[in-house]
């Protein structure tokens, strides 16, 4: 019985050494040189974006989705939905090794990367306090 709990803590060390490299590896890509975006050249825009990698098949991506969504709306090209399966070259050039991943790009260097689901009011911060063209205000409602 006792090769039966070794072999799970292994397997549990394993997994939680998996997460910290991840962790590890989109953490050292802040600082860095953003590689280039497409539509970049299009909007002259040296200002800040926020990047969202995501896969259908990822439970995160979809409870994360709707948010960034509305957030593209609001911000319009400030913020950018990337589906990983429809892009694999900017895949690779951002290095993104999990879903969901978002990275706030600021004046092409990229600033912040976070792993996994974001609430919405992090999401928010994150563009309010990136300098830029401020939302639209909401009117409330009566």
């Amino acid at each position: 019985m006792s090769w039966v709990l070794a072999t799970v803590l292994l397997l549990v060390a394993l997994a939680i050494a998996f997460q910290l490299s991840l962790l590890a590896r989109a953490k050292r890509m802040e600082g860095e040189r953003a590689p280039a975006l497409a539509d970049e050249a299009e909007d002259g825009d040296g200002g800040s974006r926020l990047l969202y990698f995501h896969s259908r098949n990822c439970a995160p991506c979809r409870r994360m989705s709707p948010t960034i969504e509305a957030l593209i709306v609001e911000y319009g090209r400030r913020v950018r939905s990337i589906e990983i399966s429809e892009h694999p070259q900017m895949v690779d050039d951002f290095r993104i090794r999990a879903t969901p991943t978002t990275m706030l790009v600021r004046d092409g260097n990229i600033e912040k990367v976070m792993l996994g689901f974001q609430p919405e009011a992090r999401l928010r911060a994150l563009l309010g306090g990136s300098g830029g063209a401020e939302p639209p205000q909401r009117t409330p409602r009566d």
